[in-house]
């Protein structure tokens, strides 16, 4: 029997995970880099370490990129979305989920699920703008519904004003590419908003996360966060009951009252975590 060692505070790192402050222009170019990132992550074979992933992408050029300021670039990016505030184990979880393949739901969702954590512009307009239009049943979106959702977001992020119209549009036009990547989005000139397939690892992290930050009960089913992958309530349940059987968690839920323990922690592998 899996006997769980998830203290919030031994796991309190994870809430420095999220990206908070100003609104960033940083994805206004490069995309989803899901390529970049899976290339890196297989020669890693498995188990992560910085140093080791900085000598493949500058010294060995894994990515295969002309120039060291391309090279330098692309690592910043990645670093920031995937390894800079991470404790070891996330890093070695994306790096296990990458030999699943390229295309695999379960190193795509991995993946969106921190690019989304790490950058609150992306956040905010998944969660305001796409969710408001899957729930209206309008799945048509455009670099406009990014331009007016930066209309609204001057309000509480003022730099955002001092941003030229190309940079709105090209960092329109650069989110809006990488979510399609991650598969929130489908189409290529027109594109329209679709439930991405969320493997139970990366649902498991952001159960982490949240159990981290303190929420339990109900408060982990209602948080905002589940509208990335555009669930509500009841799909998060469901979620979370393909968790409870795997054995990573105990879940139950009656009315208004949700029963829910943390069995795996999150280092542990998920094939060992099965509760017998």
């Amino acid at each position: 029997m899996i006997v769980s060692d998830f203290d919030a505070v031994k796991y309190s790192i994870l809430t420095s995970i999220r990206e908070t402050g100003c609104y960033s222009s940083r994805n206004a170019s490069k995309g989803a880099m899901l390529q970049e990132l899976h290339r890196l992550l297989v020669a890693l074979k498995g188990e992560y370490t910085k140093e080791k992933s900085r000598e493949l992408v500058f010294k060995d050029d894994i990515l295969n990129k002309n120039t060291f300021e391309n090279r330098r670039a692309i690592w910043n990016r990645l670093n920031h979305r995937y390894f800079n505030v991470y404790p070891k184990w996330i890093a070695s979880s994306l790096a296990k989920v990458a030999l699943s393949g390229v295309n695999s739901a379960e190193f795509i969702s991995l993946s969106y699920l921190y690019y989304a954590l790490r950058d609150r512009i992306s956040y905010d307009f998944i969660g305001s703008t796409i969710w408001k239009k899957w729930n209206a049943g309008i799945t048509s979106i455009g670099t406009t519904d990014f331009m007016e959702f930066l209309v609204e977001a001057q309000r509480s992020s003022p730099d955002v004003k001092k941003w030229r119209e190309i940079t709105q549009k090209r960092l329109g036009s650069g989110i809006l590419a990488a979510l399609r990547d991650f598969g929130l989005l489908r189409g290529t000139v027109i594109k329209h908003i679709q439930r991405p397939t969320i493997a139970p690892e990366t649902s498991y992290h952001l159960l982490a996360i949240l159990w981290a930050e303190g929420k339990r009960g109900r408060e982990i089913i209602e948080a905002s966060d589940w509208k990335l992958f555009l669930w509500n309530e009841t799909e998060t349940s469901d979620a979370l009951i393909r968790l409870a059987q795997l054995g990573w968690i105990k879940f139950e839920r009656g009315g208004k009252t949700v029963i829910l323990d943390m069995l795996r922690t999150p280092e542990a592998n998920p094939e060992e975590s099965h509760v017998e």
